[in-house]
């Protein structure tokens, strides 16, 4: 008979499988199959195979490629299932490095790896980069009612992801069983030096017995920097680094292991790109002891100073593993991005177990820097996803996290300052944070202290301010209110509603409608004797349009607070430019054409009284006085 199979576009729990085409035949009494096959599983990959099927035995030849390292038989891979015991033979040549298997079912075991590179194990398992060569030598034989033999295995020159020490390290694993397990690690390096020593005690008459339960005994000493231990579990964008000191004792079980002994970090540093977050100068001491770990000691500082401390203990526990952390910072500078600067005081404490993680505090903000991403730069809607077609026996969701609980006071008396190009202010707030990271639930306000923005081309005083939370964050109400006076003219602009879509309302005094306000405030004229030009940019700013974006971008790119295109009186181009030069002293110069028109000064000496200077293109100058009373 011939049979034929042919795939396209298959969606897999773990990858894609582009293409797959299958034919088989058998027409002399074996049974020959072709497989063709590329696709991708965590890298991509082609793949050719041969197979026969006789009686008592199926043979394979292959010859791949993944993620750009050649796989190929060097001896067919053969399984004899004829026979009292199935067996299992063959030779690979993966990347340069070569594997042979010799099993027999309850007889032997032989497995041997040499020259793999250290690249090809970090694929397949979803490691960090690695670089370096992995050998293996296993070699178990049942005899006596037992198994026993030997393995020796190690890494030479093997480093991870981005760690690069002043040599790489070497890693060997020895290991004898006989009527024990025993099992010797050692790791050499310029930086780094260690050696664990572990037994199982008893006979292992089943190889499944490996995993089941029995007494172990064992040390471990270490020394040096802690770096290329945690690089295989923590990603690039994390780093914890510091010297490391451990002597412990092992005792205990399989299951339920104990430890003895202590452990310390000196000159330590965590980094999370991701977060802004920065911890330095950790020095820590823990002891363990009757199964649980107490930190005696923890210290750090942040990278602008401040102080960390930390004590707490945890451990297997008759309700299974739990912990309790207590924290106490001063000044501590707890995140520190670009947009995003936080220096807190307080103290914190979190309750872990398997029930979850409770996180409580009193938090004292002694200084905030945001600088949040520009107001009208582009943002993306919020959609709701439904996906489709899972893949067999998932449901789509998320395998399910320990929950987090949180209950902390956070209070600001002041010095939370929140700037932008536009804008510059300054907070003091006093909030109840529950929920969840996840879903927070936040009640409190934040009260303007003091700010000034630029709105609509013109400088304004932020005169009331008010953020108020009451759960949900995208819930929060803003009420804000401000100010821009000049010569016979007061506008309020007032921004209220939830903060997701607030409303801008325009009032002045004396009373204008709002077009009329925009026509004073855009252009120093009266609707009526507005260009064609100009008041289309009035109708935008009515209709909540950016008709003229491209302006907003000029503006940026030459570091002006005001930019206007605007049509003269014989028709021609009229170009405005201004900066305010700090918070009481604004610039302004207009040219018209190619020359230079005027140029203003402002210089607010209160918020009442203003000193103007006026210089002009025929050389013209003037300077005034200006005040402003309310009855």
């Amino acid at each position: 008979f011939a049979a034929e199979l042919n795939a396209r576009d298959w969606t897999l729990p773990n990858g894609a499988l582009s293409r797959l085409d299958v034919t088989a035949s058998n027409r002399t009494g074996t049974l020959s199959i072709t497989t063709r096959a590329a696709g991708e599983f965590q890298e991509p990959f082609s793949l050719t195979a041969q197979t026969t099927v006789n009686d008592g035995d199926v043979s394979t030849e292959l010859t791949a490629d993944w993620a750009g390292i050649p796989v190929s038989t060097t001896n067919p891979i053969v399984y004899r299932f004829g026979g009292d015991a199935p067996s299992l033979t063959g030779g690979l040549n993966t990347g340069g490095g070569e594997t042979r298997i010799n099993w027999t079912a309850g007889e032997e075991l032989r497995l041997r790896i040499t020259d793999l590179p250290a690249s090809l194990l970090a694929t397949a398992a979803a490691l960090p980069q690695m670089d370096g060569i992995i050998d293996l030598d296993l070699a178990l034989r049942y005899a006596e009612n037992r198994w026993g033999g030997t393995i020796e295995a190690g890494a030479r020159e093997f480093q991870v992801g981005e760690i690069r020490l002043g040599s790489a390290l070497n890693i060997a694993l020895s290991g004898a069983l006989n009527d024990n397990l025993d099992l010797t690690l050692t790791v050499t390096g310029d930086d780094l030096s260690g050696r664990v020593v572990v037994q199982r005690e008893g006979r292992i008459t089943d190889l499944r017995q490996l995993t089941s339960d029995a007494p172990l005994t064992g040390r471990v000493e270490l020394a040096g920097a802690v770096e290329p231990l945690l690089a295989l579990i923590m990603p690039d964008s994390r780093q914890l680094a510091g010297q490391l000191n451990a002597d412990l004792v092992i005792a205990g079980s399989v299951l339920r292991p104990e430890l003895q002994g202590e452990t310390g970090i000196s000159n330590g540093r965590y980094v999370s790109q991701e977060l802004g977050v920065s911890v330095e100068n950790v020095n820590a001491m823990a002891i363990w002891e009757n199964n649980r770990l107490r930190i005696e000691r923890f210290t750090a500082a942040g990278p602008r100073g401040g102080e960390l401390t930390v004590s707490g203990e945890g451990g297997l526990g008759e309700n299974g593993w739990d912990a309790s952390v207590h924290a106490e910072f001063r000044n501590f500078n707890a995140v520190r991005r670009p947009d995003l600067s936080v220096i807190v005081s307080g103290h914190s404490d979190a309750d872990i177990s398997l029930e979850g993680i409770g996180i409580t505090g009193d938090i004292t903000v002694e200084r905030i820097e945001a600088r949040p991403p520009e107001a009208s730069a582009p943002s993306f809607a919020e959609i709701d996803v439904t996906e489709i077609n899972h893949p067999e026996g998932s449901n789509g969701q998320r395998a399910a996290r320990i929950p987090v609980t949180l209950d902390v006071h956070i209070r600001a008396d002041d010095s939370i300052f929140v700037s932008g190009e536009p804008f510059s202010t300054e907070w003091r707030g006093d909030w109840h944070v529950t929920g969840s990271p996840s879903a927070l639930n936040i009640n409190g306000d934040a009260v303007l202290v003091y700010g000034r923005a630029f709105l609509l081309n013109r400088a304004f005083r932020i005169e009331e301010g008010v953020v108020s939370l009451s759960g949900d964050v995208r819930t929060a109400e803003i009420n804000l209110l401000a100010r821009h006076q000049r010569e016979g003219l007061t506008v309020n602009a007032r921004i209220s509603g939830p903060v997701s879509s607030p409303e801008l309302s325009l009032s002045s005094q004396p009373a204008l409608p709002e077009d009329e306000i925009l026509a004073r405030l855009l252009f120093d004229r009266n609707s009526g004797q507005l260009s064609p030009l100009e008041t289309a940019t009035i109708a935008a700013q009515l209709s909540g349009q950016n008709l003229f974006g491209i302006v907003g971008g000029l503006r940026r790119a030459a570091g002006l607070d005001r930019l206007d295109f605007a049509a003269g009186e014989n028709g021609e181009i009229v170009v405005t430019g201004g900066r305010q030069l700090t918070d009481d002293v604004y610039l302004e110069v207009e040219s018209s054409g190619s020359a230079l028109s005027s140029a203003r000064l402002e210089w607010t000496l209160t918020p009442d009284v203003s000193l103007l200077s006026r210089l002009t293109g025929d050389t013209q100058a003037s300077i005034a006085l200006r005040w402003r009373t309310e009855y």
